[in-house]
């Protein structure tokens, strides 16, 4: 419950460590009623006692969890069997808010007492509830006789008897002093202040072995919390300092162990507790990202790539998750573990962490791309081209002047997945180049919505060379033409048609039949009267291929 404390006071509610820890205690403390029926907590000045023996103890006044209820007049604490865990949860906020008040503001009994809890009960001495809960109230002149008062006993029907006997030895002992007192607030559970409960061996045993369970955190966990609260605690700036340092020590020891779980749940705790500083507290925040960017100097991302190099890494899905905290700085890093690795699980889990990091860092991605390194170059470039921000098909025109064919093919296709005027600029681009297969490519991943693209693609098949080039790269020409539907590119697939004459090259009879067939797919009124006039071409199969329409 201490821990827990702890973990509430420095984070907030919905922060994976309070929720963690939250859930543990419940369930504990929930496994125990669900046996024992009723848990009692004694309460001293610095320590909780379980059957009169100290079980738990805490003498630092500032956190303190027996003093936050001692000091209020509280002596005794119940946890009953039917404990919700939402009114435990409110019981737990209950702490939190206290236990962040000045002491002489706090009233955790007072809490509790407007909460009424069902399942929780608390006792503190007659004196105390009347200067703190009676306060104020009107003092009624009246006289009651103690002895007569308590003179009285509970009878229990036949049906009652056998209901309670179903419970705990506890229960039996009541049942058998007729005359306790039951507590009015609950129809369910009689309990009195003298109450005890008694354990056999074997119940005691297993409760020793409860309490050795709970005590399992290691050292170095119990360490890093109690820095984590002197951290929420300090106020002085240079202290702060002291004690963060010593946090980054620690952090130092995981990472020489290969310990990466560690040193990774440190950094994402500090980054919780930066989030939740008031703005008056910035020296916290200052002093927090010098300490995780010295996690990301060339010195540290050095010992990583030499662990990697050497075989050292046992756990890579922790050791990855730690580069990718850190990222955009550990990118760079992330490429060349790519270009190292030895299997290609290890290459795909990287490829990866590489998407997820990359996609925010586009710039520094493009960096990392080499004519050395087309593979990775070309994974590089599909990452870019799934991501929907337009200045990511500006960084594809940095691929243009690459030399390795492979990587420029690859920006070609993935420019053609951008539907828009600058991506069609670069490819456009691509038409000047002296790689036939590059120019198909690009002519292939145009977007026929394009006017300047149409007007480029319309005088590269009207300029002198067009019957030079090779027939994939014609037919790709020709086929933008066809997809615009243009009355223009009508005209110009027309003049392809009439290049075919009687005695014509095999090839550009080819490259005539071809153009005929794009005009059937034009399907236009005037694609169809191209077709109709071209019927008298002097080309017997020009002739013949215009008449099947």
């Amino acid at each position: 419950m201490a821990k827990t404390s702890s973990q509430m006071k420095i984070f907030s509610s919905e922060h994976e460590n309070v929720k963690k820890f939250t859930e543990q205690l419940y369930q504990k403390l929930k496994d125990f009623l669900k046996k024992y029926w009723k848990l009692e907590i004694g309460i001293q000045e610095f320590s909780f006692s379980l059957e009169g023996n100290e079980i738990y103890t805490d003498k630092q006044i500032n956190h303190s969890l027996p003093f936050l209820f001692y000091k209020d007049g509280m002596r005794m604490l119940f946890f009953y069997k039917n404990l919700q865990k939402e009114e435990f949860i409110d019981f737990l906020e209950i702490i939190k808010f206290n236990s962040s008040l000045p002491a002489e503001e706090s009233d955790i009994v007072s809490s509790f007492w407007e909460h009424n809890f069902t399942n929780i009960r608390y006792f503190a001495p007659d004196d105390y509830l009347e200067s703190k809960i009676g306060t104020g109230i009107e003092t009624l002149d009246y006289q009651v006789d103690k002895a007569e008062l308590f003179s009285g006993k509970i009878e229990l029907l036949p049906e009652d008897r056998q209901a309670l006997s179903q419970n705990s030895g506890i229960v039996q002992k009541i049942l058998g002093n007729g005359s306790k007192q039951a507590d009015n607030t609950s129809d369910e559970i009689p309990y009195t202040q003298d109450e005890k409960s008694y354990l056999n061996q074997k119940e005691m045993e297993l409760l020793e072995l409860m309490l050795q369970d709970s005590r399992k955190i290691s050292p170095d966990n119990e360490l890093i919390l109690l820095l984590f609260e002197m951290l929420y605690l300090e106020e002085r700036p240079e202290h702060f300092s002291q004690t963060l340092e010593i946090l980054k020590q620690c952090q130092l020891k995981y990472l020489s162990e290969n310990n990466f779980y560690k040193s990774l749940e440190i950094l994402k705790t500090l980054n919780d507790f930066k989030q939740n500083q008031p703005i008056n507290l910035s020296y916290k925040k200052e002093s927090i990202d010098k300490f995780t960017n010295s996690s990301k100097d060339k010195s540290s991302l050095a010992d990583f790539k030499m662990k990697f190099q050497e075989d050292m890494i046992q756990d890579f899905d922790t050791y990855f998750s730690y580069l990718e905290f850190l990222a955009p700085a550990t990118i760079p890093l992330f490429a060349y573990l790519y270009d190292k690795a030895k299997s290609s699980q290890i290459r795909d889990k990287i490829l990866n962490k590489i998407k997820k990091t990359g996609k925010k860092n586009i710039s520094l991605l493009i960096k990392t791309a080499s004519n050395d390194k087309p593979e990775l170059t070309k994974e590089i470039i599909s990452i870019i081209g799934e991501c929907p921000d337009k200045e990511a098909v500006k960084h594809l025109a940095s691929f243009f002047g690459f030399e390795n064919k492979n990587i420029q093919a690859a920006a070609i296709n993935t420019l053609g997945k951008f539907n828009n005027k600058t991506a069609n600029k670069i490819l456009l681009a691509y038409l000047s180049g002296t790689d036939e297969d590059l120019r198909t490519a690009a002519i292939k991943n145009l977007h026929s919505d394009d006017k300047l693209s149409l007007t480029s693609i319309i005088q590269a098949v009207q300029a002198k060379g067009f019957y030079k080039k090779n027939f994939p790269e014609k037919k790709a020409l020709i086929d933008f033409l066809s997809r615009t539907k243009d009355i223009n590119a009508c005209i110009a697939l027309t003049s392809v048609i009439k290049k075919a004459g009687m005695f014509s090259k095999k090839e550009t009879v080819k490259t005539s039949l071809y153009a005929v067939s794009a005009l059937k797919k034009i399907t236009t009124p005037e694609a169809k009267n191209t077709l109709k006039i071209n019927r008298n071409s002097r080309n017997k199969k020009i002739r013949e291929a215009c008449k099947k329409v």
